[in-house]
Order: C-alpha cells, then sequence, then structure tokens
C-alpha cells in the first residue's frame, strides 16, 4: 500500500507513526507545512520523499491511504480533500471543531467511493472491545445506567477546546453503549482556568448517564473510569488496570439470597511484560488496534467501520449540546 502521513506533530511521532511501523506497513510521503519537519520526517520515518502543501503531495502521488493527525481547526477540510483526491483518510479526533465541519466530512464521504476513519483509539483498546463483548454478550442484563469518570491535567484555557481534545474520546466510547441521547444536563465550574464538568443525560431508552469530568492540574495523572450497570451486574473499567464483571446467578435453591454464593466477580487483565519492547502501551491504548483495522478496511478484509464520519457527527453532536449548557 502506498501510504501518505500529514502531520509530524507530538502525538504523530509518538502513537500513530510507531504503530503504522509495528504493523509492518512503510510510509511513502511525509507532508507538514514546514520543510525542516517534512525532512526530518522522512528520513525519521525512512519515507520516499516530503511535502509541504498537502494537495500537491494528492496530485503527485497515487496514495491508497492517508494519516492526517493536525490541528483539529485545520482537519475537515484537508480530509475533504483527501476525499476528493480518492484516497482513504486516516483522521485524528476530532476532524473540524463544531457540528458544520462534522457534517462537511458525512456529505462529502457520501459523495465519494473512499472512506473516513476517526482515531477514536479507545474504542479499539481491548479493554473497552472486552468490556463491549460482555455487554452485548447478555452478560449483565437490560443495560439501565453508565457512570463514567474521566479526569487529567489542564492543557487548555477554555471548555470548548478540553471537550474537542481530551474528553471527546471518553464522550464517543460512552455514546457506543447507548442509542440516540434524548436529554442532556450539564453543570461546570471553573476556578483559575481549571475545569470541573457534570454531565447527567438519557438516551431514548431511558439509560441513565452520568459523566464527571475534570481538568485540572491536580490529575496530572490521567484517570478513567466507567461502570456499566445491568439487571443482573455490572462491568467495571479502571484505569486500565483491571476490567471486572460482576454478574448475578440465578437462585439454584430455595435457600434465601443471603445464604448462597451467587455473587460472581471475574477479573480480567493483561501480562506484564518486557518482551513487546514498548508496545504493550500502544496495544492497550488502543492506537496499533485503530491502525490495524483501518488497513483491513482500505484493503478490504473487514467492511465495518465503528468510528467512521457520522459516529463522530453524532458525537460532536453530543458535545456542542453540553456546551450550549456550560459556555
Amino acid at each position: 500500500m502506498k501510504i501518505g502521513f500529514i502531520g509530524y506533530g507530538r502525538h504523530a511521532r509518538a502513537n500513530l507513526y510507531p504503530s503504522i511501523k509495528f504493523l509492518g506497513y512503510q510510509i511513502h510521503a511525509v507532508c507538514t507545512t514546514s520543510f525542516n519537519s517534512s525532512n526530518l520526517g522522512v528520513k525519521e520515518q525512512e519515507a520516499q520523499i516530503a511535502y509541504q502543501d498537502h494537495k500537491k503531495m494528492l496530485e503527485s502521488e497515487q496514495l491508497d491511504a492517508v494519516f492526517i493527525s493536525l490541528d483539529p481547526a485545520k482537519q475537515a477540510e484537508i480530509t475533504i480533500d483527501c476525499l476528493r483526491a480518492g484516497v482513504n483518510v486516516f483522521v485524528e479526533k476530532s476532524p473540524g471543531t463544531s457540528l458544520s465541519d462534522a457534517n462537511s466530512i458525512v456529505q462529502e464521504e457520501l459523495n465519494s467511493s473512499k472512506l473516513v476513519f476517526v482515531g477514536y483509539m479507545k474504542r479499539y483498546a481491548p479493554s473497552y472491545q472486552k468490556i463491549s463483548e460482555l455487554y452485548k454478550n447478555g452478560q449483565i442484563g437490560k443495560l439501565i445506567s453508565i457512570d463514567a469518570t474521566f479526569s487529567c491535567r489542564n492543557f487548555t484555557t477554555n471548555i470548548r477546546d478540553y471537550l474537542y481534545f481530551a474528553p471527546i474520546h471518553y464522550i464517543n466510547l460512552i455514546r457506543s453503549f447507548t442509542d440516540q441521547i434524548k436529554d442532556i444536563k450539564a453543570f461546570a465550574n471553573i476556578v483559575d482556568g481549571h475545569f470541573a464538568i457534570t454531565i447527567s443525560a438519557t438516551d431514548v431508552n431511558g439509560i441513565c448517564i452520568n459523566i464527571d469530568l475534570k481538568a485540572t492540574d491536580s490529575w496530572s495523572k490521567l484517570n478513567e473510569q466507567i461502570i456499566l450497570t445491568g439487571t443482573n451486574g455490572y462491568l467495571k473499567f479502571n484505569n486500565n488496570e483491571n476490567k471486572v464483571i460482576h454478574h448475578i446467578n440465578p437462585p439454584r435453591s430455595d435457600k434465601p439470597r443471603w445464604q448462597v454464593l451467587d455473587e460472581i466477580d471475574t477479573i480480567y487483565g493483561s501480562v506484564s511484560t518486557t518482551g513487546s519492547g514498548g508496545n504493550q502501551d500502544l496495544y492497550l491504548r488502543g492506537f496499533i488496534p485503530e491502525v490495524e483495522t483501518f488497513m483491513d478496511l482500505v484493503q478490504q478484509k473487514i467492511d465495518i467501520n465503528i468510528t467512521d464520519a457520522v459516529d463522530n457527527l453524532n458525537t460532536i453532536d453530543m458535545i456542542e449540546r453540553i456546551l450550549e449548557q456550560v459556555s
């Protein structure tokens, strides 16, 4: 496959380029607006050619796929340029910073024979895929509520940028367990540039959703937790450390519940090893699996794109509805 990459920032260098290399793919062209940066990318990634203009790259190279990792404000336009050039697109979240951007990408993809894949990596992380598998297999009965916490250091100056840059991943993930969001209430507290946001929502099936977001230096260590509560148990994730399923076996005797052992906890985890060569983190956090999924889609090895342009549109819609109440 002939692959181009637009962007050579910190996230791309730390997570996406290494994931592509781990999977055995070779980058053909690197494009940035800086001569020094694009040439450095070619050298470090052992690519063939550097560009400073993505349109020139698209015109000059017959690419099968393009990765885009830039400032979100620039990504929607470039995604559309790639689709119009007949190239499949992997674009880092979020491709744009408005509903208008998200809608434009959906419409352009509908008019194209190529696909848009949005890099919501948490949807491809083994931990969350295991939770999704257990949930969809009915292991906890009928879902009645979702409780989620996402806390990280503060690296933005306003709530809009924060929502689009950091917890957008988690909001996308939470949405994957629900149908259309019906009602949203959101509250925010801003103290010296630090944010706390509380979100309560329901979907069309009545599932109660509670999301607690914090952007403050107090949480310089990333904190992620999610609990899916069902009618017959719950699923719990805690900071990529363990995944717990708690469920209740149907009574097997006529004794009172407190006299029998029918409560079961199952813990899922991965081995701790140096044998991964440092790639275990990229895999468990979802970067390698998301790149692998995109490559399989491009080569038509699979036909289901779960983080497509429409999925992104629904995520952006939820964020904008939150912002209406806290901005």
